[in-house]
């Protein structure tokens, strides 16, 4: 499994619209890039990996509330109306259908990988800013309007600027569907997956965050824990356990750590590997 945050239901994010309008932004623009580097798709409903090539994709952007974010504004402002919805996240979905077709039968979609941004509208409209943690009743909305193929398996990723609520693991899992829910978290993407096997390599197009990212934010992280480094607690497991991240790319950093400061050593000869610092 990768990137799983551990940090649902944590301190919600206040955001403002810009900010939340950039990050919905860079959210589409990575999973885009990340739908288009994968060559197949795995449905666990019929336990086959489909091509997920240009030829046997189908790109939809799905609007699912310009039209309440409208009314919202019509209520509350009386000029710039446009200036104010230009501002604005604008929660559209795109759904990138993975189609196929059997030797007799018509081409049909088997795996649908769906994207979108949820955020507290009414909040960022009458305040321009929100600190509002999403709940299950969003993700139950959200799912109603993109699920509406009982043929297909789904694999959704929403994300919300300002967090999420603490969301029980067993709503993000269904038969023909598994939910990963993002958000940022100090300045990166931060993905939680539900345990299931059935992700599979699939869970690879959720992974938002670039190698260098994830190094930089555990090199911060340990930066903020310097007792548990004068402890010498600072474990690659504790890392693992608080950010999420695969145990290589935890050494990658402790190495660069190592490299980059002479009081800073690697216990390698502990299991797992810690951070000690020499004085």
């Amino acid at each position: 499994m990768v990137t799983v945050n551990n940090s649902v239901g944590a301190t919600a994010k206040l955001v403002d619209r810009k900010t939340a309008k950039l990050a919905e932004e860079r959210f589409l623009e990575r999973i885009s890039a990340n739908i288009f580097n994968a060559n197949g798709v795995y449905s666990p409903l019929d336990k086959k990996l489909y091509d997920a090539s240009d030829k046997n994709k189908i790109c939809k952007v799905i609007d699912i509330c310009s039209e309440k974010i409208k009314a919202q504004i019509k209520e509350l402002a009386k000029t710039n109306l446009m200036a104010l919805y230009d501002e604005m996240p604008k929660g559209n979905a795109h759904v990138y259908e993975i189609m196929h077709k059997e030797l007799l039968g018509a081409r049909k979609p088997k795996v649908i990988i769906a994207a979108t941004t949820i955020s507290p509208i009414a909040d960022l409209l009458r305040y321009g800013y929100s600190a509002q943690q999403l709940s299950l009743a969003h993700i139950d909305n959200t799912k109603k309007v993109l699920m509406s193929n009982t043929g297909a398996f789904y694999y959704l990723c929403l994300f919300s600027p300002t967090g999420w609520d603490n969301i029980s693991p067993n709503a993000l899992s269904g038969s023909n569907f598994l939910i990963a829910l993002t958000d940022i978290t100090d300045g990166i993407f931060s993905t939680y997956f539900v345990e299931d096997d059935r992700w599979r390599s699939n869970a690879l197009i959720f992974d938002l965050s670039t190698k260098e990212e994830k190094v930089e934010h555990i090199k911060r992280f340990v930066n903020n824990h310097t007792l548990e480094l004068l402890m010498d607690e600072l474990t690659e497991d504790f890392v693992a356990n608080s950010l999420g991240y695969a145990i290589n790319t935890i050494r990658d950093a402790f190495e660069l750590m190592e490299l980059e400061d002479d009081y800073i050593k690697i216990d390698r000869n502990s299991k797992p590997y810690r951070l000690t610092r020499i004085y």
